[in-house]
C-alpha cells in the first residue's frame, strides 16, 4: 500500500475541550483544513499512531492513517473530535451535543491556529457521516466526504444553494446504503449541489498485505498468517476475504502461530498483539469491501476536495 508522505511523522496534539477528546494535526505552511468525525464505536486516536500524549486505548489503523498522511503530504490541518457517545447525535441538529461540542471547538481552534480564512472540508464515516451530512447545514464546508453511510435524508432534503458539494465513499456489498446513496446524490444534483460516489470493491490479500498492516510483522510470519487463514476458510486460495474476523478472533489465529518475538517484555507483546488484531481485522473488512472505513481512495477524495476549493 503505497503511503504519500510516509516520512511524515503522526504526532497529534491532544486535548480535552467541552469534555471530549480532540486530536489535532497541523503541517507546515497550511493551505485547507480537513475535520474528521469517527465512526461510530471508534474514536480519533484510531487516525494517528500510537503516542504517550493520549490514551492506551488508542490503537492507530493503518487505513485511517492513510487518510491522514494524504492529508497532512497535501497540506491541510487535520482535527479529529470524539463523539460525546458512542454513535454521533445528528438529528436533529439543533438537540445535538455533538453539533454544539463540534461548532465551539472548531471555532476556537481556528481562531488560536490562524486557519479560519483557510477551506474547511469534512469526513465522516459511517455514524460520524451521517453526522457530518446534518453537521454541513450549519457549518460553512467547502466540500464533505461521506464514508460507508449514505448521511441523513432530512438533510439533504432540507439543504440550499449554501450545502457544500458532497462526495460518498461507499462500498456496493452494502446494498441498501449504496442504493440509497444513489437517491441522496439524486436529490442534491436536482439542486444544482454537485455531488458523486466511489464505488470500493474487493481485493485480494496476500502475505505483503499483512506486513503492511502490522508494524513489526515480519514477512516469515506474515506468510504463517496467510497460510493458516486459507486453512481456516477465513480466505479463499486466491486471497479473498470468506469471513472478515473480529479481532478477538484474529488474536486466537495469532496465538496458535507463535509469532511474537520472544525478546520483547509481556508489556510489548501485549500492546503489539492488540495493533496486529485490529490492524489485521480491519485490513479484512476493507478487502471483503462490505462496511470499513478505507484509505483506498485517497488520492481521488483528496483530488475532488482540491477541486472544489
Amino acid at each position: 500500500m503505497a503511503l504519500p508522505g510516509s516520512l511524515i511523522q503522526l504526532l497529534p496534539t491532544h486535548e480535552e475541550r467541552e469534555g471530549v477528546d480532540v486530536l489535532w494535526q497541523i503541517p507546515d505552511e497550511p493551505r485547507a483544513v480537513l475535520f474528521i468525525a469517527h465512526a461510530g464505536n471508534g474514536n480519533p486516536g484510531t487516525y494517528w499512531d500510537h503516542h504517550p500524549h493520549y490514551l492506551h486505548s488508542y490503537i492507530g489503523l493503518q487505513e485511517h492513517k492513510l487518510i491522514v498522511r494524504y492529508a497532512l503530504s497535501r497540506s491541510y490541518a487535520v482535527i479529529a473530535v470524539k463523539s460525546v457517545k458512542d454513535y454521533w447525535q445528528d438529528w436533529p441538529p439543533e438537540a445535538s451535543q455533538d453539533a454544539i461540542n463540534v461548532k465551539l471547538i472548531l471555532n476556537a481552534w481556528l481562531s488560536e491556529h490562524g486557519l479560519q480564512d483557510l477551506p474547511l472540508t469534512g469526513l465522516g464515516a459511517a455514524s460520524g457521516g451521517n453526522f457530518l451530512s446534518v453537521l454541513a447545514l450549519t457549518v460553512k464546508f467547502s466540500a464533505i466526504v461521506v464514508m460507508i453511510s449514505h448521511g441523513v435524508t432530512r438533510s439533504f432534503e432540507k439543504s440550499d444553494g449554501t450545502y457544500p458539494p458532497t462526495l460518498f465513499i461507499h462500498m456496493p456489498k452494502d446494498t441498501f446504503t449504496s442504493r440509497k446513496v444513489a437517491g441522496e446524490i439524486e436529490t442534491l444534483r436536482s439542486k444544482g449541489i454537485p455531488a458523486k460516489s466511489i464505488a470500493c470493491s474487493e481485493f485480494p490479500v496476500y502475505p505483503q498485505a499483512f506486513v503492511d498492516h502490522a508494524p513489526g510483522l515480519s514477512f516469515e510470519s506474515a506468510a504463517k498468517i496467510y497460510l493458516k487463514m486459507i486453512t481456516e476458510g477465513v480466505i479463499s486460495s486466491q486471497g479473498l476475504v470468506i469471513d472478515s474476523l473480529r479481532p478477538s478472533k484474529v488474536g486466537n489465529l495469532l496465538q496458535s502461530l507463535d509469532i511474537l518475538p520472544a525478546t520483547a517484555n509481556d508489556e510489548l507483546n501485549v500492546m503489539r498483539m492488540k495493533e496486529w488484531e485490529e490492524n489485521i481485522s480491519h485490513l479484512l473488512r476493507v478487502a471483503e469491501a462490505r462496511h470499513a472505513v478505507t484509505g483506498r481512495h485517497c488520492e481521488e477524495m483528496f483530488d475532488w476536495l482540491d477541486g472544489k476549493m
